[in-house]
């Protein structure tokens, strides 16, 4: 039987080629898309979209369980449509306030009326963690649920993960976006960064 590539396969393969030769660590081959959207708003370039990378973030309360927290509906605190009524609203870098031995979720949403060229996000934990866009899991590093492994950190962390920036141009959409990560934190510090940057194509 001739096997077949899916559309969002090929364009996940493509993204994976030009971010190769760009420097940006790529989006996992396997990882499905959004849909197409005809009526997607038009790409932009980053000086119009400066104050589109001014994230709001907002930060669960620190939790010791496993299980990714949860709204009344059950969807998970990662998917665009969780109710994060009651998150407090804080500024990053969040650093000291997860407790040893808790977790914290952290949401951001931004709305996009032109699309960016390319866009770029850095990361920085201490220690495991997880990022979502659009309900879509981005990667996880360091390390597991209470374990430690820093991400991109300069603290003195057992073993740290080096994560290049991140191109997550393919998971937007035009309108509301969001942003999710958890940040695991098994011994002493805590701290956890996004860093969102446009960039136009060279």
């Amino acid at each position: 039987m001739e096997r077949r590539h899916s559309l969002p396969s090929l364009v996940a393969l493509l993204l994976f080629a030009g971010c190769t030769e760009s420097g940006l660590s790529p989006i996992d081959p396997g990882t499905v898309l959004p849909d197409d959207d005809d009526d997607a708003p038009e790409v932009a370039g980053c000086d119009e979209l400066a104050d589109a990378m001014d994230w709001t973030w907002a930060g669960s309360e620190p939790f010791g369980h496993e299980a990714d927290p949860a709204d009344e509906d059950g969807a998970p605190f990662w998917q665009p449509g969780y109710d994060a009524g009651a998150w407090s609203v804080l500024t990053l870098p969040d650093a000291g306030m997860t407790p040893q031995g808790t977790d914290r979720a952290y949401r951001a949403e931004f709305t996009l009326d032109v699309m960016p060229p390319i866009l770029s996000v850095s990361v920085q934990s201490d220690d495991g963690l997880w990022l979502w866009v659009n309900g879509v899991e981005v990667g996880h590093w360091g390390g597991e649920w209470q374990e430690e492994g820093c991400v991109n950190d300069r603290a003195e962390c057992l073993e740290t993960t080096t994560v290049d920036p991140l191109d997550v141009t393919d998971l937007l959409r035009g309108g509301r976006n969001v942003v999710a990560a958890r940040v695991s934190n098994p011994v002493m510090n805590t701290y956890f960064d996004v860093l969102p940057e446009c960039l136009d194509p060279t």
